[in-house]
C-alpha cells in the first residue's frame, strides 16, 4: 500500500437518467478549481446491550444514509453545477439525481475511485466578499458509494474560463423601480434549502428515493445605509422586485432573486468611524439562473 496524496484528485459529474442508476460516458465539469470533497458514510451501526451485562452484547446494521459535500470556485460555465442544484423538473418538481465519479490519489500509481450515485442536493450556499471569488458549497444526500481503481466517467476538457469574483460590474440590489438601496455592497451569502426527505424499505438498507420538499430561499448581504437609512428602511416595507447577482462576464449565470422580503434589521449609528451600514437579512419566493451578462 502507499500513502495517499493531496493536491491529487478529479472529480466530474452527470445527471442520471433514473434515481441511483449511474451515468456514462463525458462527465460535465465542476470547476476547475476545487476546494473540498468530503464523502461521508453516516452511521453504520447500532450497538446493543442486555440486562445481563454492561458490555454490547450484539451490533446490528443501520440503512446506509451516504452524503457528500462539496466546495468549488465559481466559474463562467454554461453547465454550472450549481443550475443541478437548485433547479427543479418542471413536469415533476423534482430534482435531478447526478452521478459523481470522484478519484483520490489520481495521478499517483496507486488510485481509488468512488462512484457516487444518487446524489440529490440537500442544501446550497453562494458567497462571496469584496476582492475575493465567488465560493459554492452543496451538500448532498448519497444513495450509494462504488470504489475502484478506474474512472467510469470520461474525463471532460478544463473550463479554462475565468473565475466569477465580488467586486466586478454588476453586483447590485435591485428594488421594484429598478434603482439601487445601497450604494455599497461588502459581501453576499445565499443559501437554499431544498428540504429532502429521504425513504428506504423494508428489505434493503439502501435509499430508494430522496424526495425535495418546500424550497427555502435566504440570506444576508452586508450594505451601506445611504442617507442615513432611510432608502433602505422604506425599501423594506415594500416586496422587492430582485436581488441581482450578475458580474457581467458572458458565460457566467446571472442569479435573480424575485419576490424579496427583508427580515428584521438593527440600524446602529455609534461613535465609530466606519460608515453606516447593516447585515441584511432575506428571504426569496424565487430564485431564476439564467446564462450571460
Amino acid at each position: 500500500m502507499a500513502l495517499g496524496y493531496p493536491f491529487s484528485y478529479k472529480a466530474y459529474f452527470k445527471a442520471e437518467t433514473t434515481y441511483s442508476g449511474g451515468a456514462t460516458g463525458v462527465g460535465l465539469i465542476i470547476s476547475d478549481k476545487i476546494l473540498n470533497i468530503k464523502l461521508e458514510s453516516g452511521d453504520m451501526y447500532k450497538a446493543l446491550r442486555g440486562i445481563s451485562s454492561p458490555s454490547v452484547c450484539g451490533y446490528i446494521s443501520t440503512p446506509s444514509d451516504y452524503s457528500l459535500h462539496l466546495e468549488w470556485i465559481e466559474q463562467e460555465n454554461p453547465s454550472s453545477l450549481a443550475s443541478f442544484c437548485i433547479e427543479r423538473i418542471t413536469t415533476t418538481g423534482d430534482l435531478r439525481s447526478l452521478c459523481f465519479d470522484i478519484g483520490a490519489n489520481a495521478t499517483a500509481g496507486t488510485k481509488s475511485y468512488w462512484l457516487v450515485k444518487g446524489a440529490k442536493c440537500k442544501t446550497f450556499t453562494k458567497k462571496a466578499s469584496t476582492g475575493n471569488e465567488y465560493i459554492c458549497t452543496a451538500d448532498f444526500s448519497v444513495a450509494s458509494f462504488k470504489t475502484g481503481t478506474a474512472a467510469t466517467l470520461t474525463a471532460p476538457a478544463a473550463l479554462g474560463t475565468a473565475y466569477a469574483q465580488f467586486n466586478k460590474v454588476g453586483n447590485v440590489i435591485y428594488k421594484n423601480t429598478n434603482s439601487n438601496i445601497a450604494t455599497i455592497v461588502d459581501n453576499i451569502e445565499i443559501t437554499i434549502n431544498n428540504n429532502l426527505t429521504d425513504y428506504w424499505i423494508p428489505s434493503l438498507p439502501w435509499k430508494q428515493a430522496s424526495i425535495p420538499g418546500a424550497c427555502d430561499i435566504t440570506g444576508t448581504v452586508d450594505i451601506s445605509l445611504d442617507d442615513g437609512g432611510k432608502t433602505f428602511w422604506d425599501a423594506m416595507w415594500l416586496e422587492l422586485t430582485n436581488i441581482l447577482i450578475n458580474t457581467g462576464q458572458t458565460n457566467y449565470n446571472k442569479w435573480t432573486l424575485s419576490n424579496v422580503r427583508w427580515d428584521p434589521q438593527t440600524i446602529d449609528i455609534t461613535t465609530g468611524n466606519d460608515m453606516l451600514k447593516t447585515g441584511a437579512k432575506f428571504r426569496a419566493k424565487k430564485l431564476a439562473i439564467t446564462s450571460g451578462a
